[in-house]
């Protein structure tokens, strides 16, 4: 990653490396080792972000001594350029390894915004102040970025996606009468009965016997075979799949506006909720402070700009009056 605020450090002085560019590669190599370290250790953060920020940290502080063997890694001849502990620089390394880590990663931002933000007023920076500024800015901008959004429903109204049912392959196997067995049975249907020992009136052995058998099986295995070939083409895929799909259909759309008028409800509670959280801690999140931080013009000014940009396009005229009871809470 682009170390960014490299070039502001070297502008105000805080990072005293002469115009070597060897150096510079030297320190850009600390900054990604502590990087790496600090990732590992998130419990490290607060501390090195305290010292970092204090412009006025004693060399003894263990993170010092910690950073300064980083950079020595890399830098061989430090202590031969500087006789005493190089603190700024050893600060510059902190601000844009904590810096960087807090770009990538939004628990680490949060961390360090959370540290960094009660120390910050209390410290008499001089010319790396608005470096500091930047990176506690942008850091929390991150921060508080992911808390509204934890804090907020999606404003994506969730779908119902129902699978689209296909019958593949629906058919009726082909079914074949056995015209032989058939025409046997007729042949014994139509013989001497064996209980009685009498034939039929016109003889079972007969020629019309034959031709009664061979002529009838054919005809019966022609109607069932008939029969069964209707069926299988009465049978289709869409015939299954089409009424299965039309319910599904309708139940999807059923549901969906279901679900659409729950989540618009839900919608509208969270938005109350808001609402009422932002009159109940009269916090700017345009100022990031109190309105009490401002005079009563810039009060009206700032709460109606601040109110607007929270609020849908349309609004209830109940929300003029909440503008009015805020203005009024504060004087």
């Amino acid at each position: 990653m682009e170390n960014k605020l490299l070039l502001p450090l070297l502008k105000a002085g805080l990072l005293n490396i002469g115009d070597s560019d060897e150096r510079l590669d030297n320190i850009e190599k600390s900054i990604i080792d502590l990087e790496a370290l600090l990732k590992e250790n998130l419990d490290f953060l607060p501390s090195y972000t305290l010292v970092a920020l204090d412009p006025n940290i004693n060399s003894s502080e263990p993170v010092i001594i910690e950073v300064e063997d980083i950079i020595s890694e890399h830098w061989k001849a430090l202590r031969a350029k500087f006789t005493e502990t190089p603190v700024q620089i050893i600060r510059s390394v902190i601000i844009n390894a904590l810096y960087n880590i807090g770009l990538e990663n939004v628990k680490i931002a949060r961390i360090i915004y959370l540290t960094a933000i009660n120390l910050y007023p209390f410290l008499k920076f001089k010319k790396e102040k608005p470096v500091i500024e930047l990176m506690i800015n942008e850091l929390g901008d991150i921060a508080e970025k992911n808390a509204v959004e934890e804090w907020a429903l999606s404003k994506e109204i969730p779908k119902i996606a129902t699978p689209k049912l296909e019958i593949k392959g629906l058919t009726v196997g082909d079914i074949e009468v056995d015209r032989e067995e058939l025409e046997n049975g007729l042949l014994i249907a139509i013989k001497n009965n064996p209980s009685t020992g009498h034939g039929s009136n016109h003889g079972g052995a007969s020629t019309w016997g034959t031709h009664f058998a061979d002529k009838g099986s054919e005809s019966i295995a022609n109607a069932i075979e008939g029969s069964l070939k209707k069926l299988e083409d009465s049978i289709s895929p869409s015939s299954i799949s089409d009424p299965i799909n039309n319910f599904f259909n309708e139940f999807k759309n059923s549901l969906n506006q279901a679900l659409n008028k729950s989540f618009s409800s839900i919608q509208s509670v969270e938005r109350r909720s808001k609402l009422l959280w932002w009159k109940e801690t009269l916090y700017s999140p345009s100022l990031k402070n109190s309105y009490r931080s401002v005079n009563e013009i810039q009060q009206a000014i700032i709460i109606a700009n601040d109110l607007y940009n929270q609020l849908p396009s349309i609004v209830p005229v109940s929300v003029d009056y909440l503008l009015r009871d805020t203005l009024l809470l504060l004087n």
